[in-house]
């Protein structure tokens, strides 16, 4: 009976990938398949458990939309395959609670909370009967400490998405703890947020003691020790344990070629003469340690958000920061010439560490762990111990790989915030910021929108610790596990703007 429950597992893994099943998979049924190598094992992981671009392109769109880093284009046509109001750009861009539900509503299969769960039915199969696979002991070791590691980045990912933040509420019901394939007859009810960090705790340190006892692998889009290192490290710094979130930082410091200084960077030219930009969430980066998925800045199809007013404020501070400008690495201006004024206008703005730029020697997939995190993870964990000086050590480092003609500085009047606002730029548009927002007190943030060129452009307002910040579970969820309680912010009422005109 066992097997049974395990093969029909498996099946649903299988079913619910968006990939597909490889062949490599001997079926026994509709509902039976067979694993049995650690080979199998690996290309399962790999298909069903691992971020796909389903998975971290859909999540990046909607935290970045969600954050103050953007707004919403002053202009925008409607036409015949989507509407602003009802495709949930408004709801969406608004902090609506009834997002999910506009229009035709959104079915289940189409909902983060699906999408990410899938994964982890994907990893939990992994786990199941890795212990077993016929295969030599130091691959059955990689491939159960890669599925826990990226089981725990999907929970991560669940739990500040639809619990409290843990530095608010670590009581506060988070989502459900599915650690098994097999099947349940009722549908599990949520945990706690203590108990989710727990859990991601436990798999990270258990997927950390396995990796260490090999040499690191690097480059093959698996997931691998330093990651891990720095995951953890993320994980700490959400739950300000410090001097633990310092360690882990430093543990993964240990690995790696440095920090890339892009200051530096000389760009090459391709055949028709265009630059090739490098790409910082690719393995063309020194800095990356593990490199997956793939993600777009807005829908993958219709409009793109633009960056705020804020953001675009933060450059303003430092004009020779490299990351951003008409050559910036992650973020540039899209330029049209207006003939009635005879120069160059801004249109647009291009997320380029995002995008494939013509000449790149490696795959961008567009999501990475890198060693620039590690470096603002222990800055901001220094400052919150009292260390100074390490603290605006780690600082200057990212500086000066970015900035150019930047000169070492000695003292920050707001240390703590010059960190925060460094990270804003290192890891903008890659979903951090809105996650970001929630640790750091969710404060009132705010978006503009504007339906149609004729329409008013209208301000909402995210006041400070709005019950938004939370997400509310989608109710296609709900209606399938019964045993969810839903979050009180999908009671809160319309929100409403003020014009702006």
């Amino acid at each position: 009976m066992k097997n049974k429950f395990y093969y029909i597992g498996l099946g649903v893994v299988c079913t619910l990938s968006l990939t597909g099943c490889s062949d490599f998979l001997e079926g026994k049924s509709q509902d039976e398949v067979i694993v049995t190598t650690t080979k199998d094992y690996a290309e399962l992981l790999l298909g069903s458990g691992y971020p796909s671009a389903a998975v971290a392109g859909y999540n990046n769109r909607l935290l970045d939309n969600l954050s103050d880093d953007v707004d919403f284009p002053q202009t925008v046509s409607e036409s015949a395959s989507f509407n602003l109001i009802e495709d949930d750009y408004f709801p969406r861009h608004t902090w609506q609670a009834t997002f999910y539900e506009y229009g035709a509503g959104v079915e289940l299969i189409n909902t983060e909370y699906y999408q990410l769960y899938r994964c982890v039915m994907g990893c939990n199969a992994v786990l199941d009967g890795i212990d077993k696979a016929i295969g030599p002991q130091n691959e059955r070791d990689r491939i159960k400490a890669e599925a826990l590691a990226v089981r725990a980045l999907h929970y991560f990912t669940l739990v500040n998405l639809y619990g409290e933040p843990y530095d608010y509420n670590k009581q506060a019901l988070g989502v459900p703890l599915k650690l098994t394939a097999i099947l349940q007859e009722k549908g599990s009810a949520r945990n706690t947020v203590e108990e989710v960090y727990r859990q991601i705790l436990d798999d990270l340190n258990e997927a950390a003691s396995l990796l260490e006892q090999y040499d690191v692998t690097e480059k093959d889009f698996k997931i691998n020790l330093p990651a891990v290192r720095i995951l953890l490290s993320r994980v700490y710094l959400f739950m300000e344990e410090w001097k633990k979130s310092s360690d882990e930082a430093t543990k993964a410091m240990e690995y790696g070629l440095g920090m890339w200084d892009l200051t530096t960077v000389t760009m090459s030219k391709d055949a028709s003469g265009n630059d090739i930009y490098p790409q910082p969430n690719s393995y063309d980066s020194p800095e990356v340690f593990w490199c997956y998925s793939s993600t777009n800045w807005g829908k993958t199809n219709d409009v793109a958000p633009v960056p705020s007013e804020s953001f675009l404020g933060l450059y303003d501070v430092d004009p020779n920061d490299v990351r951003f400008g008409e050559a910036g690495f992650y973020v540039s201006p899209l330029f049209t010439y207006d003939w009635a004024t005879g120069t160059n206008k801004i249109t647009g703005y291009q997320v380029r560490k995002s995008n494939l730029q013509t000449g790149n020697t490696t795959t961008v997939l567009g999501a990475a762990v890198r060693l620039s995190e590690a470096y603002l993870n222990r800055a901001e964990a220094y400052a919150q111990l009292g260390m100074t000086s390490e603290a605006i050590s780690d600082l200057n480092t990212i500086r000066r790989n970015r900035i150019k003609g930047y000169v070492d500085q000695t003292d920050f009047p707001d240390l703590l915030e010059a960190i925060h606002i460094e990270r804003r730029k290192e890891f903008c548009f890659e979903g951090y910021r809105w996650f970001d927002l929630r640790r750091y007190g969710m404060p009132a943030i705010h978006h503009d929108f504007q339906a149609t060129a004729s329409s008013p452009r209208m301000r909402y307002t995210l006041s400070e610790k709005d019950m938004m910040y939370t997400l509310p579970i989608p109710n296609s969820v709900i209606w399938v596990n019964q045993s969810i309680k839903q979050n009180a912010s999908a009671s809160t009422p319309v929100r409403e703007g003020t014009n702006i005109n």
